[in-house]
């Protein structure tokens, strides 16, 4: 059997353990230990937050004085008519839902055969996959005079309903 040199071991014993020390964090650094911790190889931190103090006495800050630039559209709605009722609100104008023709081959007839019914201002085409337009109208008089065109037509294409005629 082989004998081991005792003044070899404690040698060996501080070399792991300075090795140790400079892997972990130094004592100075942590704090209170939890009193729950049962083992010896591990040191739990304590998660509390100390609150800081500063020396010297607060000076109040003078509040903050803010306007509020859209007062004036709230002065506007609670204006009343000569005779004294309240004017009514605006009618909401919604747009109208989008559009989509299905199996478009030629993009120059279908917009041939839109001008029938609507200005080039009024909507707007944008080419999608798997040969779908959509098709987005300004108005909903435009959207409805596009749709009645397509069922007379028989053009095969999907829209959804507009908000003011939903239930």
């Amino acid at each position: 059997m082989k004998q081991s040199n005792p003044t070899s071991s404690t040698q060996s014993q501080r070399t792991r353990d300075s090795h140790h020390r400079l892997s972990t964090s130094s004592e100075e650094t942590e704090v209170k230990t939890q009193p729950h911790n049962n083992n010896e190889w591990q040191t739990m931190k304590s998660q509390k937050r100390y609150k800081t103090t500063s020396p010297g006495p607060t000076v109040p800050t003078p509040p903050t004085i803010t306007q509020n630039r859209y007062a004036i559209l709230a002065q506007n709605a609670s204006q009343a008519d000569p005779e004294g009722k309240p004017l009514p609100p605006p009618p909401q104008n919604h747009k109208p839902p989008p559009i989509f023709i299905h199996g478009v081959i030629s993009y120059d007839q279908m917009i041939k055969s839109i001008r029938e019914v609507a200005e080039d201002e009024q909507y707007f085409t944008k080419s999608m996959s798997n040969n779908v337009i959509k098709l987005t109208s300004s108005a909903p008089n435009t959207y409805r005079s596009l749709i009645k065109h397509f069922k007379e037509n028989g053009i095969f294409f999907h829209t959804y309903q507009l908000k003011e005629e939903r239930a």
